[in-house]
């Protein structure tokens, strides 16, 4: 052996340097040592060719050296090495560029003027100017508890007809887009949920049900009045609703209530500012605006020598908090404030 850490995945060596994938999917250099090329990690990796290799982000695909650091900051489709100084690339929408080792722009092969690309622009734009459709389709499927209801066992077209009390039509064409968009797969006539149609369902542990029921909603009616509201630069929920929108959802419990699993589902997203932020000499931390208080809960969790945690939320959302399961250790050392963070934070 060479090293000692092991890899999902490793690549041969190429002059000393090859590139692996850990656990986690990411990918990186090593030599032939095992020692880290560099501490950048990436979503994609290639081999190094006079002295650069191609890499990919959540962006894009771009050129580093060998300290891991970027050449120039535009990101594109994908990249061919470096030859003789220069790298043929492609653009999002197909155009293609000859490009120097500072990113510079040497040549155009294919640019905006043709009309192969301006063809694949305005599909593009066609594809924007109807967006709302996606999400009113899986509002839909949400709010009917399609995926709720395959994942429980009503998992061929008859069962979910029977179910669903739909329209056959409705049904198939219901059917027809969870297919289109990968939420189902089906195998001799039986229904198997995807990830992308789990992340719709009610138990699962990283859901986007409620954030599906949210935005097709208030959020969405609301995004009718945008050109008023950029024009008096004012908020104009209350013109739809009667209400501004945090009071709206004090008002009507149940749709509080979806907002708030909403906001729950969403700060998933933040679990790993425990894994890199350094709360060794905390004490005291607030969470302001922080919903139902499962991030500060998963922080006091893994951070027992905080003393106190501060749920900072409104009225109605710190009487929902308080409701939530917390672990007996974590609730004792959270204090429930109500305000508004609008307004002053205490």
């Amino acid at each position: 052996l060479l090293y000692d850490k092991k890899y999902k995945y490793t690549g041969d060596f190429k002059y000393g340097i090859a590139v692996v994938y850990d656990n986690n999917g990411y990918a990186q250099h090593i030599d032939k040592s095992g020692h880290l090329l560099h501490q950048k990690r990436f979503n994609e990796l290639g081999v190094f060719h006079k002295g650069f290799a191609t890499a990919k982000d959540n962006y894009g695909a771009f050129h580093i050296n060998k300290n891991g650091e970027e050449l120039y900051k535009e990101r594109y489709m994908w990249v061919e090495p470096f030859y003789n100084g220069y790298a043929f690339v492609c653009k999002k929408y197909g155009e293609k560029l000859i490009i120097t080792e500072l990113g510079q722009i040497f040549h155009e092969i294919i640019d905006q003027n043709s009309p192969k690309i301006q063809n694949q622009l305005r599909k593009h734009l066609m594809g924007e100017l109807v967006g709302y459709w996606k999400t009113q389709i899986i509002h839909s499927i949400v709010e009917l508890e399609i995926s709720d209801m395959i994942k429980s066992g009503k998992n061929t077209f008859n069962k979910l007809l029977k179910a669903s009390q739909l329209p056959t039509p409705s049904l198939k064409m219901i059917i027809q887009v969870l297919k289109i968009w990968d939420f189902i797969e089906e195998e001799n006539g039986v229904y198997c949920l995807n990830f992308l149609g789990n992340l719709l369902t009610e138990d699962h542990s990283k859901s986007l049900k409620y954030a599906a029921l949210m935005w097709g909603k208030e959020h969405y009616q609301n995004m009718a009045n945008l050109t008023e509201a950029l024009k008096e630069y004012k908020p104009k929920f209350q013109k739809t609703f009667g209400h501004p929108i945090f009071e709206y959802f004090n008002r009507h419990k149940e749709k509080g209530r979806i907002f708030n699993e909403a906001m729950k589902g969403y700060s998933l997203d933040y679990e790993n500012i425990i894994k890199f932020y350094d709360f060794s000499d905390t004490r005291v931390i607030m969470d302001v605006a922080g919903g139902s208080g499962s991030l500060l809960e998963k922080i006091l969790s893994q951070n027992s020598h905080i003393e106190k945690g501060v749920l900072f939320e409104l009225s109605s959302t710190i009487e929902s908090a308080k409701k939530t399961h917390l672990k007996k250790e974590v609730r004792e050392k959270i204090e429930f404030i109500s305000g508004n963070f609008f307004e002053e934070l205490p």
